[in-house]
């Protein structure tokens, strides 16, 4: 029986480049995609834009590829997002999301440079110690970070006593429990 997540990865790969639905699992017995083990050796397809590498719940590298339509509606739903902040060319954005594997921090950046939002790329690969970090953004003070909530929070406490907070704080990759909104608001967010 294969597994609902694995359903899921499937359609959408097959989505992703057949333009093909499949609504049940009768239909997919007819396809070489059937365990997880098929998803992790499957050969890239011929016309993939890029490519994030997971481990997944496998332990193996899974690659997942996404075809140049599948970047340009998660950049195009990005950019309406970001037009609906009232944002503008003299505010910047804070990306505090990783970059690489993690498909949104490039979403972010590309959008914001679409919406002619500057950027300042603080993920994962940013070499900044954290004092450096809180340094340049005191200076340049954002108007709106994208961040998990608790990492977004932690540079909050940290720039507690500087009396600078962004307008907006967008934050994913994690639940956003009762207590962090209840800090955020305390922070005026």
């Amino acid at each position: 029986m294969i597994d609902k997540t694995i359903l899921h990865s499937m359609n959408r790969l097959l989505l992703s480049f057949n333009k093909n639905s499949i609504s049940n699992l009768k239909e997919w017995k007819g396809l070489p995609l059937t365990s997880k083990e098929d998803i992790i050796d499957i050969e890239p397809p011929k016309n993939f834009k890029e490519i994030r590498a997971t481990s997944g719940s496998t332990g193996e590298p899974l690659f997942i590829y996404f075809s140049e339509e599948a970047i340009s509606g998660f950049v195009n739903r990005a950019v309406k997002f970001i037009g609906n902040m009232n944002l503008n060319n003299k505010d910047s954005g804070l990306i505090l999301f990783s970059y690489g594997n993690f498909i949104v921090g490039s979403m972010i950046e590309r959008s914001c440079s679409k919406r002619g939002i500057p950027i300042i790329p603080f993920g994962s690969t940013s070499t900044y110690n954290k004092e450096n970090m809180l340094k340049l953004i005191l200076r340049l003070k954002p108007a709106v970070w994208f961040s998990t909530p608790t990492y977004a929070l932690k540079l909050l406490r940290e720039l507690n006593d500087n009396k600078y907070f962004p307008r907006k704080i967008v934050v994913g990759g994690e639940k956003l429990l009762d207590t962090y909104i209840k800090e955020f608001k305390k922070y005026k967010i």
